[in-house]
């Protein structure tokens, strides 16, 4: 389904079409390997910004049927290319959104209720971070992917946790980067 609609749209590189499934899909499911300290056996709702093509959101709704799902994505065409796909999947358990990230601040279904809030190739890990803040409760958990981006401390996030590992035929090592929300005041 992804391939078919990169005729029609820039979903993902031309280059990566040949690696989907390694580079995207697999990519993607690279929280399950932090299942424990995500929390991931308890049901929850987790939100994913910049969703574009679909990952890592739509894996992940389908790894974790027990989960809701909230995929928001600012470009009009990705948006209807993500609801359609959840359409055709009968993905129940996702809802997109086609706002800016800091514009789904206003809805309230979300706003503070997200156990984990996602995104993958948006931007730099203290910007991605400081956007899913206002999603998170108190212990929620930021979850981004990155190469070779670190850093030591987040505003407002205990020390990030950085996990290696390797996709099938691809060079090099990925991090998952997951850092959970302070508490309360007295853990700063």
């Amino acid at each position: 389904m992804i391939r078919k609609a990169c005729k029609t749209q820039n979903l993902v590189s031309e280059e990566d079409l040949p690696h989907l499934f390694a580079r995207h899909v697999q990519d993607s499911l690279a929280p399950l390997l932090q299942a424990q300290e995500l929390n991931l056996d308890t049901p929850g709702l987790w939100l994913d910004f910049g969703s574009g093509a679909g990952f890592p959101l739509l894996p992940l709704a389908i790894a974790l049927p027990q989960w809701r799902f909230v995929g928001v994505e600012p470009r009009n065409l990705r948006a209807r290319h993500l609801q359609n796909l959840c359409t055709e999947l009968d993905l129940k358990n996702v809802r997109i959104l086609c706002a800016k990230a800091e514009a789904t601040q206003t809805f309230p279904d979300i706003k503070a209720k997200c156990q984990v809030v996602s995104c993958r190739a948006v931007g730099s890990i203290p910007e991605d971070a400081k956007r899913a803040f206002p999603f998170l409760v108190p212990g929620g958990h930021f979850v981004t992917f990155k190469h070779q981006e670190r850093v030591e401390t987040i505003d407002g996030y205990f020390a990030p946790s950085y996990v290696p590992y390797r996709l099938p035929g691809e060079d090099g090592f990925r991090n998952l980067v997951t850092a959970k929300t302070l508490t309360n005041q007295a853990d700063t």
